[in-house]
């Protein structure tokens, strides 16, 4: 039997002047194959009857177009109101000096135009961090709702190269919430063995 929920945190693409490489453009694509696998095996267990996931430019868009791609009703959560979330998480300046600079936000419309309900937490007077960490929970207090409160349910997947690099509100941060809440996160990243499904 599969969860009845999944959901996704993830890192967003590198900015143009990140110092050190975390999520450059060059891995997207096995980024991509790797979110459509592990979709894959959890489908095989059942179909989930809800997915939970913000939208920025990175591993939320791969893993939103992937549910929409597979009919999976997509809730999207936002800490800002659209514009300064396009701003701030979608269209900002990639490592990639090539970008065309209205691919992810081509994307970000395309995603919330087919999903279910598209909530915006409020962030009134907070910092970005705070905002971020707000939507997190948000999400988090979404997924144990729709379950009743039964962490078993909820299968959450992450996107994270490692999780000593936590920032209020970032996916490391989220990942070390949702394990303190019982749910079983399944952590990837391109080169990193994971373990098999049971």
């Amino acid at each position: 039997m599969g969860p009845s929920i999944i959901l996704f945190t993830g890192h967003l693409l590198d900015k143009i002047d990140r110092t050190s490489a975390r999520f450059p453009y060059r891995l997207i694509r096995e980024v991509k194959t790797l979110i459509e696998i592990e979709v894959e095996q959890i489908m095989k267990r059942g179909i989930p009857s809800m997915a939970v996931s913000s939208l920025a430019a990175g591993g939320d868009m791969l893993f939103a177009s992937e549910m929409v791609r597979r009919h999976v009703p997509l809730s999207v959560f936002l800490p800002f109101e659209k514009d300064r979330f396009l701003a701030d998480s979608v269209k900002y300046l990639k490592d990639l000096p090539s970008e065309d600079p209205k691919e992810w936000e081509d994307h970000f419309h395309e995603n919330i135009s087919k999903a279910s309900q598209v909530i915006v937490t409020h962030s009134n007077g907070l910092s970005p961090e705070e905002a971020y960490s707000v939507c997190n929970q948000a999400m988090l207090a979404f997924a144990l709702n729709l379950t009743k409160n039964h962490p078993s349910k909820i299968m959450a997947l992450a996107l994270i190269q490692n999780t000593s690099e936590i920032k209020k509100g970032g996916a490391a941060d989220f990942v070390n919430q949702l394990e303190s809440t019982g749910i079983n996160v399944k952590k990837i990243w391109p080169g990193r063995t994971n373990k098999l499904y049971c």
